[in-house]
């Protein structure tokens, strides 16, 4: 899900959904 580095970081779960969130984002 969608995490702020500076309240904690990212775990192994979040990693694939940032990377899906870039590509997203890539993608409009």
């Amino acid at each position: 899900g969608v995490i702020k580095h500076s309240e904690q970081t990212p775990t192994p779960l979040e990693l694939p959904d940032f990377s899906k969130i870039q590509a997203a984002l890539a993608a409009c």
